[in-house]
This record gives C-alpha cells, structure tokens and sequence, in this order.
C-alpha cells in the first residue's frame, strides 16, 4: 500500500469554487447580522450564533471541493480563507445596515452602499465601539474589551474558513480515469488488534487477513474504511484507526480513535481480501444480549 495523494487538478473549481463560496459566505453574513441585530437577548447566546455562523461556513467550504472536484489541497485552503475574508467583511456591513435601519429613521443609506464601502464600514465600527451598542447584566461593552470579542469573532470566521478548505479533501479520493470521488464501501472493516505490534505493516495488507472479526460494539478494535470508485470500481484506498472506547456515568459510550495506516491506495487483488474480511464482521448483539453483555474494555 501506498499513502494516497491527490493528483493536485483543480478542474472547474478554478471558477466555480470561489464564487460559489463568495456568494454563500456572503448570504451566511446577511443571515448571522440579522439574527444578532434583531434577537433580543444578548450575551452568551451569541456564541451560539457564532458557531452556527462558523459551522455553515466550514460546511459550505468542504462541500464545494466536492462539488466541483478540486483535488489541490493547497487552492482549496485559498478558497476557505478567501471565504473567510468574504463572510467577515459582508457580516459587518450587514450587522451596520441592520443596526442603522433599525435605530435611524432618517437613514437614506442602502445595503449596496454598506457593502461597498470598506472605509465607511470601518469608521462606523470605531463609532460604534466606542459607546458599544449592547448590553450585559447592566453592563454595556466597548472600547477594548468590544475590540477583544470582535478579535474573536473574526479569528474564530476566518479559522473556520481556512480549516475547512485545508481539510476538505482529507479522507477523499477521487478516480481520475472516472472523474468522480470514490464512495465508501460497507460494511466497515471491524477486526481484532494484532498480538505483536511490530506484525502492522503498511506496504501489504496479509498481516489483517488472520485477524478476528469484531461486531458492532466490540472494543477496542482496529477499524478500517475502504473506498471504491462507484464506475470502474479500481479506485480502493483504505483508512486504518485503533479505536478504543469508554462508558461514561450516563452508561453513554464515548469513542477515541487513533490513525494507524493513512488513506492509502490498494491494489485490486487486497482490496478484495479486505471486502472478504469486512464481510465476515458479525452482527451487534440484540439489546438484550448486549444489556447483559461486558462493558467495552
């Protein structure tokens, strides 16, 4: 096996990718604005905001690689901080076009006008910190303590931005003889840990074949993904992690997993193998049997 890397085409994401992300990113603005302008209570529930805020936008980054089969790690990661830049810049002109329609009547200012005025944009905002425009328990933010919350929130929309576009990929292959992405295969490769640590290898895939197969809720187990190319089906790389787990005091089981073998191509002939071995992987126990079963070790 060899680790899996993509061939670094960006294919019609050139285009596609940044305007599609622009225009999202700058809807998720419009969104985010109106709902801290107009939500009547503020405070902590703002961080709620935000990350449903960050979260949209992280997903919208991810999905756009799919979507028009980017398979350049490093544009993407430009896509995600160049949406980044998009949705802070268009929240804050919405959040002051929302704030003076909703305080000033006499306004004549449009929407178009906030949005393509930075300098005015950044003048109202000094404006705005300096008496601050909510508050807290009795207590209204401004000056540098508004500065450090608004430090945060753009730090935490530009990160969003930029993780995504640098993990978009991360996981995925795409078949370049089909030009599509590979889907998953199920079931899941579910096999017991190796005795003797040393027998991992990760140029063959022989030292798995022996192993037991474990079923759903057996711990700890080494669990493998394998993907297929849905047309000529040549694609097949495979994700290794050790997963481990833990019941907490609500009798919840909490997973921790651990990457052993990176996503790395396979050859047609250990795929197969791999799919036998998956096939072999038994049923979860019925909840009775499981009630009455050891706890995950």
């Amino acid at each position: 096996m060899q680790k899996h890397t993509h061939s670094g085409a960006i294919g019609p994401a050139l285009i596609s990718a940044p305007l599609a992300t622009g225009l999202g990113a700058t809807l998720l603005g419009l969104i985010y604005a109106y709902v801290v302008v107009y939500t009547p209570i503020a405070g902590y529930i703002s961080l709620l905001f935000l990350a449903g805020f960050a979260i949209g936008l992280f997903m919208l980054v991810a999905m756009s690689a799919q979507w028009f089969k980017c398979r350049a790690p490093w544009f993407m990661s430009a896509v995600g901080l160049f949406a980044g830049a998009v949705a802070l810049y268009t929240s804050w002109a919405f959040f002051e076009y929302a704030l003076v329609s909703r305080y000033d009547d006499t306004s004549t200012l449009t929407m178009l006008d906030f949005l393509t005025n930075p300098a005015a944009v950044w003048a109202l905002m000094v404006e705005i910190n300096a008496d601050g425009w909510y508050t807290i328990s009795s207590a209204t933010p401004s000056g540098a303590v508004l500065w450090f919350f608004w430090g945060i929130e753009a730090l935490v929309i530009l990160a969003a931005g930029g993780l995504a576009g640098m993990f978009a990929l991360t996981d995925e292959v795409f078949c370049e003889r089909c030009n599509t992405w590979a889907d998953d295969v199920e079931p899941k490769l579910r096999v017991e840990l190796p005795a003797d640590e040393h027998a991992v290898q990760q140029d063959n895939v022989d030292w798995m074949t022996g192993l037991a197969a474990l079923p759903e809720g057996a711990y700890p187990v080494m669990r493998g993904q394998l993907k297929s190319c849905p047309t000529c089906e040549n694609t097949t790389p495979l994700k290794l992690e050790v997963v481990t787990a833990e019941l907490d005091k609500d009798g919840n089981v909490s997973e921790t997993t651990a990457e052993l073998i990176p996503t790395s191509a396979t050859s047609t002939f250990e795929h197969g193998k791999l799919v036998g071995l998956a096939a072999r992987v038994p049923p979860a126990p019925s909840p009775a049997v499981a009630d009455e079963a050891e706890p995950p070790r």
